[in-house]
């Protein structure tokens, strides 16, 4: 394992999130890869993603246990849930039981057999001994290289009863299915850790654009889960950590997916990002909302309300300790982000509609007279940050305008009828020796008269009009990549707000396919192939047996297998393209054709020969398995349009 972090910015939040852990799974890698997507499409279009991917690493993996998916996607009535070690088969279990849980096989309370098994042919079997898998081992390694070093625990199970604090940076998301739930820890007892108070108040607020329910201790602790992922990225490397459980199927349909799966679940990923750079004191901070700038007349009207309660008392559960304080003020910043502010940039204190700053919920305005402030034409983008009476900062909202170049007319050189001044003999006013007083002003709300603002616990300061920080964006039809068979011990490039590409191979996990180059209608990913493997949840409701009739053809998230073929595809060839999701049709139904010995004398249908479709897939164990990585740095923050 390494414990330098050269390949990140210290300065950024991390935000890491994962899928796949649990093969059966298939709508987990799904979301995550239309996260990417989201976050690359709409970079230099949408202000929130364009200063989320500018001032945020965000690292994808798609596919934590790959070998794992062959077998969900080829063999759809085993069910799979382990990876596909085989050697355990001495222990006496039948094809079908082989593998282990890589989600209860982390190193923190692992063994812990009230929250996972000890018999290798159970589907929560934690493994001969802790991070015995290689999808665990390269998961923890990962976290490890881009997580900092100086939170992570010396001694993590002594140190359980021990706090993070809310000056801690960097997030983690494991994503499952299915039930509907997000977790936090502790998730092997039920018992709340010492930063419960600002881990349940940004699980509230994750849960309140899903309406997931709380499965943590407190609320609904469905059933004990150790040795699992989110319990490590917190216990161990010490960083907010989350998971959810999302959908209502293993093998989600295509349609449910679509309409509700990934509307509700990408802007849970969004906010999760938002607050990366701090998550404990940012989730316990107010949220602006609603954020908005119209132009009127000769100025911009920006709106926006401001809530200390509205996503952290969520329906469902009691108001929340952190969801009641009242906004006491909200910055306007003009083409910087508030955590790059040096006092030298434009900002407008925002005024509460009402006249007064009394309440958890406020709604505010501003106007902005672009060409009285000498704003430069052009698109700008504005930041607004609220504080709350308890002194918390929320996340960052971002809108962008576009101020348009103001014209001015040429001289004439008609005469005029006016006559001209006379001269007078009158003395001009002498020059004084004193100084005259120049006054400085904060814009104030509607119509145009200057008013004075409260006093307010950030810095004073004089408006100044400087040339924007704005983003610019670049377009290049053909970013440069840097092909490397080595990992590197020094970033290949420095991460900045002009992120770079590259493509790399690390040679100790052996890849054994290639992944083909993204699609060009995408803004160009870097594609880090680094062994990734790891978290997951509970699988609650899982089948004990097998189905006792055919798979239903009902479309599903699965790509199409054809059971017959000699060898299954592996899904690595999947992920580069963001098709992922393709119908099975009645043809292409795997359990209905192809399998030797599928059905019985009676018609019923039987265990498929796991086996044999294990010995005949490309397996990538053979090669220390590894799994595409969508290494999203800021890598995200392709300059493409």
């Amino acid at each position: 394992s390494s414990n330098n972090n050269n390949n990140s910015n210290s300065s950024k939040g991390k935000f890491l999130v994962s899928g796949g852990v649990h093969p059966r799974e298939y709508a987990p890698p799904q979301l995550v890869f239309e996260f990417a997507i989201h976050l690359l499409s709409n970079y230099n279009i949408d202000a929130d993603i364009t200063w989320i991917v500018d001032h945020t690493e965000i690292h994808i993996i798609t596919h934590v246990n790959p070998d794992g998916r062959i077998i969900a996607e080829g063999v759809r009535a085993a069910y799979w849930r382990k990876n596909v070690n085989p050697g355990n088969e001495r222990d006496g279990c039948s094809a079908g039981e082989i593998g282990v849980d890589i989600n209860r096989n982390f190193d923190f309370v692992w063994g812990d057999t009230g929250g996972a098994s000890d018999d290798p042919c159970d589907e929560s079997y934690m493994g001969s001994d802790a991070a015995s898998e290689s999808e665990t081992r390269v998961l923890e390694d990962y976290a490890r290289s881009i997580f900092p070093a100086g939170q992570q625990k010396s001694d993590p199970e002594d140190m359980m009863d021990v706090a993070l604090g809310e000056g801690i940076s960097d997030i983690y998301m494991d994503v499952h299915s299915y039930g509907e739930y997000t977790y936090y820890p502790w998730g092997h007892v039920d018992k709340q850790s010492k930063d419960n108070e600002a881990l349940e108040a940004l699980g509230r607020k994750i849960s309140s654009f899903n309406g997931h329910d709380l499965w943590a201790p407190g609320h609904d602790f469905v059933y004990p889960v150790s040795g699992d992922t989110s319990d490590y990225m917190y216990g161990v490397l010490g960083v907010a950590s989350y998971g959810l459980e999302i959908g209502d199927d293993f093998y989600e349909s295509c349609n449910n997916f679509e309409s509700d799966v990934l509307p509700s679940n990408l802007p849970a990923l969004m906010y999760a990002a938002r607050v990366a750079k701090k998550p404990f004191s940012l989730g316990k901070g107010p949220d602006v909302l609603d954020l908005s700038a119209v132009m009127v007349d000769d100025y911009y009207r920006v709106t926006a309300s401001a809530s200390d309660s509205q996503l952290v008392n969520i329906d469902g559960y009691s108001n929340f300790n952190t969801g009641g304080q009242t906004i006491t003020e909200v910055r306007l910043y003009l083409d910087v982000h508030p955590d790059d502010y040096d006092g030298s940039s434009t900002v407008w204190n925002m005024e509460a509609v009402d006249g007064s700053f009394d309440s958890s919920e406020e709604k505010l305005e501003v106007a902005i007279f672009t060409s009285s402030l000498g704003i430069s034409s052009g698109r700008h983008a504005l930041f607004a940050q609220a504080r709350d009476g308890d002194g918390y900062l929320g996340p960052v909202s971002s809108v962008f305008i576009e101020v348009d170049q103001v014209e001015t007319l040429p001289p004439t050189s008609l005469p005029t009828n006016k006559p001209t001044m006379k001269p007078t003999d009158e003395p001009t006013a002498s020059p004084t020796t004193n100084p005259t007083e120049t006054q400085s002003y904060t814009p104030s709300t509607f119509p145009s008269e200057l008013v004075t603002n409260p006093p307010s616990p950030f810095p004073t300061f004089t408006i100044t009009v400087e040339p924007t920080n704005s983003p610019s964006a670049s377009k290049s039809k053909t970013p440069s990549q840097s092909s490397s068979m080595e990992p590197s011990s020094q970033p290949t490039e420095n991460i900045s707000s002009h992120p770079s590409v590259h493509l790399s191979a690390n040679p100790s996990y052996s890849p054994t396919s290639a992944i083909s180059s993204p699609p060009s209608s995408y803004p160009s990913m870097g594609f880090s192939f680094t062994p990734s493997f790891s978290p997951s949840t509970f699988v609650s409701k899982s089948p004990s047996a097998l189905p006792s009739s055919i798979v239903s053809s009902s479309q599903s998230l699965s790509p199409s297998i054809n059971a017959s073929d000699d060898s299954i595809s592996s899904p690595l060839s999947e992920i580069a393209s963001p098709a992922l999701a393709l119908p099975l049709d009645e043809s292409e139904q795997p359990l209905q054709q192809g399998y030797k010995n599928t059905t019985s004398t009676t018609g019923e249908i039987q265990m498929p020969n796991i086996q044999e479709t294990i010995n005949d897939a490309p397996m990538l164990r053979d090669s220390q398995t590894f799994a595409a990585l969508l290494f999203v740095p800021v890598l995200l923050a392709m300059r493409w349009l």
